[in-house]
């Protein structure tokens, strides 16, 4: 019984600190009196894996944590170069997909759009940037 207890509580602490990171812009920042964080946190299908976004760059990563001592606890690389030069806090969002493993990385000044894609696996883990087919789009 206590080690179920001492394996119940660090997982209840994780588990309350990414229910309160991950909501919604208009939730969580705001709130803490942030209006355009330049770090945010996107959940996924995934229980144990969170992307964390850099909204000013957007570079981004796939966050793990774990229950046990074997599982793996880090952050792995999605998207590390620096997209666009310059930009402030919040120019970067995520939206999920229906697809659990790929999201729709967004750049709010120029219109850019990246089919980003989070996997254990380096070759099935990136970001390829979506063509704009309009000519009226630049």
């Amino acid at each position: 019984m206590k080690f179920r207890l001492t394996l119940l509580l660090p997982l209840c602490y994780v588990l309350s600190a990414c229910e309160h990171s991950t909501h919604t812009a208009e939730e969580s920042p705001k709130s803490q009196g942030i209006t355009n964080p330049r770090f945010r946190l996107y959940e996924t299908q995934n229980i144990y894996t969170l992307l964390l976004l850099d909204t000013r760059t957007g570079r981004l990563w796939q966050t793990q944590y774990a229950t046990d001592k074997k599982g793996f606890r880090g952050s792995l690389p999605i998207q590390i170069d620096a997209l666009p030069n310059g930009g402030e806090d919040g120019r970067f969002t995520l939206t999920p997909t229906r697809n659990m493993w790929t999201f729709i990385l967004a750049d709010s000044e120029k219109g850019w759009l990246w089919q980003c894609q989070y996997a254990m696996n380096d070759k099935d883990r990136g970001c390829l940037p979506l063509d704009l087919v309009s000519k009226d789009i630049k």
